[in-house]
């Protein structure tokens, strides 16, 4: 019997060190995750920040533009909201 429980000990031992592992890993690659889905939202931001400039510096300019500079605002307004709109705002 202090054999079969030895191997056995040591097999589970194996399985669970195993396991551990994969929990590792599994915790690393949601740490990755994390990690890229910040860099991907602070990029987000910086673009949205951007363009909310331009169409602000632009529209201080509506008076003196010409219509087709006034359609490319409202394209710009445009592709502004489509970005907002990929993430559905949180509920205040």
């Amino acid at each position: 019997m202090g054999i079969k429980k030895t191997i056995l000990e040591w097999l589970f031992s194996d399985i669970y060190n195993r396991l551990d592992e994969l929990g590792r890993k599994e915790e690393m690659d949601m740490s990755e995750l994390r990690d890229a889905l910040a860099a991907v939202a602070t990029q987000l931001a910086k673009a949205k920040d951007e363009i909310l400039s331009k169409i602000a510096a632009l529209e201080g300019q509506i008076g003196t533009i010409p219509p087709d500079a006034q359609a490319n605002l409202d394209a710009v307004k445009a592709i502004a909201q489509a970005l907002d709109d990929v993430v559905p705002d949180v509920p205040a």
